[in-house]
């Protein structure tokens, strides 16, 4: 629905005319390009951990968020590789990661732009069952890396009254901030 195009073909990304609703709490989705955040912004620090993971799934293609938390290791929904295996490995094997696809706050496309592709070489742990929802994967890298540095993970629950926020690839889209960056949700 969403118009995904990581090799970005055109000069400007241009906006899907719908959103699938399921994707967000209520109607207008609260999102901006990441490229509109101001430079020092820790929101603007952690976006380069962000990527799109896009894979074969039945008879389609599906995309879904990864943050790099490790130099070769991205951390995803587990519902996003369900297959009836169970353990994410069927629909891994058809997996890729990009870090970079985004846009400027303009929606025009960053001058060098060039898709960067990661494979999924491995499913280093994986569960889709109960409230648990998470798969850990494995890229393969090269030596010089992958251009980004991970996002550090945290060990405790976001504290009452604690401003948070979302950066993401909604429906497969450019990277986003929820909420706009004049504010934290």
């Amino acid at each position: 629905i969403s118009n995904c195009d990581p090799f970005l073909g055109g000069a400007k990304f241009n906006e899907p005319n719908h959103y699938d609703p399921f994707w967000f709490c209520q109607p207008p989705p609260n999102w901006e390009n990441i490229g509109c955040i101001p430079a020092g912004d820790i929101r603007a620090e952690v976006a380069p951990s962000v990527g799109l993971i896009t894979n074969v799934h039945g008879d389609h293609l599906s995309t879904c968020s990864v943050t790099l938390v490790g130099p070769d290791l991205v951390l995803t929904a587990g519902h996003c590789l369900s297959d009836p295996g169970g353990d994410g490995k069927l629909i891994a094997r058809s997996a890729s990661v990009t870090l970079d696809y985004q846009v400027l706050c303009d929606g025009t496309k960053p001058n060098a732009y060039a898709a960067r592709f990661f494979k999924v070489i491995d499913v280093v742990s994986h569960s889709y069952f109960g409230s648990e929802d998470y798969s850990l994967l494995r890229l393969r890298v090269p030596p010089g890396g992958t251009g980004a540095v991970p996002g550090q993970m945290r060990h405790d629950l976001p504290g009452v009254g604690e401003r948070i926020f979302g950066v993401h690839h909604p429906n497969g889209a450019v990277k986003k901030l929820s909420t706009p960056h004049s504010g934290f949700a």
